[in-house]
């Protein structure tokens, strides 16, 4: 079993990466501001540190910083450095969030099987609640990719020098890629490709996995987390879905696929504001949607193309709404004629006993009127309660929020529109 140990640091957009052996350090230098000089070497606590590079210099190239262990050392530049050492847990500047840098390492294990050779990756650094971890080790891989903290049992189909790159993210901070080019894969082993068809609309169950042996000895037999025993399965819902392939020599091999899709299918919330009068054509439909995939596109009819409509008359408006997956949602709204002139138009009781039934006092048509005001008298003339806008909120309250005794009260409303409309009128709580 061969062991590869990686250490890898984090510091803003700059990548510094180590290699450790025995009694040598070998470290490649991968940064934004070019590369650094060639055949540098430095000796820390009697270890050689030799700095691997393509050519060119920059200054500070040499300084190296490891916390006092020589087997982990890191190179940085003096522009490139954060405002503390990360060791001591320093914070990015930049950063809004105020997220600390992360030092990232991780383990390489080698595995040499009668069905071949596979890797197992170990996360060595701090694993801290609210860490994300994405693996990707390749193409020719299997699997390609990982969420897991320590991902096992990943296979090759080629050998040679492979470039292994971890992801570490916190929660909604930002945080650059690891990268590492030292794995060098010496022995392919048997695994299979999964090929996956991923749902484009929710609640379509149309998803599909193909498996591909590779390498192993034919006949395969598989089987899956959901009973199925073929290479290929359909009619799936967006998930995970484990499987286990053997070959004709007992080799066997197991790793987990997802079916891609979205979460939620398309949802449409709209705001209706009806005619005010007939003939004053400001009616308006203003669509909110969520779930699907954005960005949505909407065909109204009449022809209309906007997520909000206005200059309406009273009557029905159709709409189609598609997701950039051709997922669609076709409904359809009402716009009412509301001419406000009090009278019948306005609740004259309420019943504010918390049944949910007529507790609060009902304005239909206020919205339409967003500079009103509302004042309720007493039958001695003093105000008890006003709002400027009233929002159809009052259940019976003083401006103190104490409970009004059951009776008849009275309100003026003032519309504020162009023609400063008033409407007056009794209201009546009954307890």
């Amino acid at each position: 079993m061969k062991k590869y140990s990686l250490f890898l640091i984090l510091i803003l957009s700059c990548i510094s990466m180590s290699y450790a052996q025995t009694t040598t350090a070998r470290i490649k230098r991968e940064a934004l501001c070019g590369t650094c000089g060639v055949g540098q070497k430095i000796n820390v606590a009697g270890t050689t540190l030799i700095i691997e590079s393509t050519g060119g210099s920059c200054p500070g190239c040499t300084t190296l910083h490891g916390n006092g262990d020589p087997n982990q050392p890191y190179i940085r530049e003096g522009f490139q450095q954060p405002v503390k050492d990360p060791n001591s847990g320093g914070t990015d500047p930049n950063d809004p969030n105020g997220c600390t840098t992360i030092i990232v390492t991780f383990d390489i294990k080698e595995k040499v099987t009668p069905c071949g050779t596979y890797y197992d990756f170990e996360y060595t650094g701090t694993a801290e609640k609210g860490y994300t971890y994405t693996w990707n080790f390749g193409a020719d891989s299997s699997p390609s990719t990982s969420t897991d903290l320590n991902p096992s049992n990943i296979a090759f189909s080629s050998i040679g020098t492979k470039t292994i790159q971890l992801s570490v993210k916190k929660d909604n901070c930002t945080i650059p890629t690891s990268k590492s080019n030292f794995l060098t894969v010496t022995g392919t082993g048997f695994s299979a490709k999964a090929q996956t068809k991923d749902l484009l609309c929710f609640g379509k169950n149309i998803g599909e996995v193909k498996l591909i042996p590779v390498g192993g000895a034919a006949p395969f037999t598989y089987k899956w987390s959901n009973g199925a025993s073929t290479d290929l399965i359909t009619n799936l819902k967006a998930g995970k879905y484990n499987y286990t392939i053997t070959d004709s020599k007992n080799c066997v091999f197991s790793a987990l696929v997802t079916v891609k899709g979205p979460d939620t299918s398309l949802v449409l919330k709209p705001k209706v504001l009806n005619e005010s009068c007939k003939g004053k054509k400001d009616g308006e439909i203003d669509l909110t949607v969520s779930g699907g995939t954005a960005p949505y596109s909407y065909n109204w009819l009449p022809a209309a193309n906007t997520s909000k409509i206005t200059g309406l008359t009273a009557g029905n408006y159709a709409v189609t709404v598609s997701d950039a997956n051709a997922c669609v949602v076709n409904t359809s709204f009402v716009v009412k004629e509301f001419c406000l002139t009090g009278g019948d138009d306005i609740d004259n009781t309420i019943t504010p006993n918390d049944d949910g039934k007529n507790d609060k006092w009902v304005v239909p048509g206020l919205d339409r009127f967003p500079n009103n005001e509302v004042y309720i008298y007493n039958r001695w003339g003093s105000i008890v309660f006003s709002k400027k806008p009233y929002d159809n909120s009052w259940s019976g309250q003083n401006a103190s929020g104490e409970e009004l005794p059951s009776g008849a009260y009275y309100y003026l409303i003032k519309l504020n529109d162009p023609d400063n409309s008033t409407l007056s009128g009794s209201i009546t709580i009954i307890r």
